[in-house]
């Protein structure tokens, strides 16, 4: 365990260092402190407009970080050779993915809480000035319920990352295939709805049987945003977000077993 630690602590460090990181942990700090005022620009409640610019920054910083670093620094250990050093000592394959997975968890998590807490200071700032003739109440429990799993979306789309990168040495490709997993997982839910409603009587079977196929092999990204449950206060199933828990969890473990039995077999020239 001790060797896990080691190479997710260099991981840290090393994603703090990324002048790239700090640029885009400012533009979010930026964006969420800025973003009451620019809900005062827009149409409706305020303070539901700063509530879904906020988590949507967040969630644009945890994106940033979980698939550009990801795939970012191991290709830069296989590019600058300094992967040898690693799989020279008594150190397995596994831990080295499992390594990088926690570091940069780790670093996700970082950004994200930093984030949330200019989110929630801003929120509040808002809150307590806003000049409307009904201040609604915030669901504070359910913004921080919505960060825990925002942060689990962002730990699967780590391993997402991690296993593409386990099998080729160019970032960019990697980056665009954890890209477009991104964007399917996060329309799944979407897709589904389409296929149950009236319109999805019009789609011939075989674009059926491909879209259940896909729902069912890509991640469900939208099982894990809380967002809209956040901003209006909607009801909780307790069921459902432990099952979303379970998915979430289950679904990393995958992935990293994938990425650590395909690694273990690659040939490092």
């Amino acid at each position: 365990m001790g060797k896990i630690i080691s190479i997710a602590k260099v991981t840290f460090k090393e994603g703090i260092r990324e002048r790239v990181f700090l640029g885009v942990l400012i533009f979010v700090g930026l964006l969420l402190i800025g973003s009451g005022f620019l809900a005062d620009l827009s149409i409706g409640d305020i303070l539901k407009v700063t509530q879904d610019i906020g988590l949507s920054g967040l969630s644009l910083l945890g994106l940033f970080v979980a698939l550009f670093l990801s795939t970012h620094l191991i290709a830069k250990d296989l590019d600058k050779k300094t992967i040898y050093l690693v799989v020279s000592k008594p150190i397995a394959r596994w831990q080295y993915i499992l390594g990088k997975f926690l570091g940069l968890s780790f670093l996700t998590i970082f950004a994200i809480f930093v984030g949330f807490i200019v989110f929630l200071i801003t929120l509040f700032y808002f809150w307590k000035t806003a000049k409307i003739y009904h201040v609604p109440q915030i669901a504070w429990g359910k913004h921080l319920l919505a960060f825990v799993y925002l942060n689990l979306k962002m730990c699967l789309l780590i391993a997402v990352g991690i296993f593409f990168s386990s099998f080729t040495s160019s970032a960019l490709v990697a980056f665009s295939f954890s890209l477009l997993i991104y964007f399917i997982g996060a329309n799944l839910q979407n897709v589904k709805m389409i296929l149950e409603s009236k319109v999805g009587e019009n789609i011939t079977p075989i674009l059926k049987s491909l879209f259940k196929l896909a729902y069912w092999l890509f991640p469900n990204l939208s099982l894990l945003d809380l967002k809209t449950i956040a901003v209006h206060n909607l009801p909780l199933n307790i069921g459902n977000l432990g099952l979303s828990l379970l998915y979430g969890l289950a679904y990393t473990a995958s992935l990293l077993l994938f990425a650590s039995f395909i690694f273990d077999r690659r040939e490092l020239n």
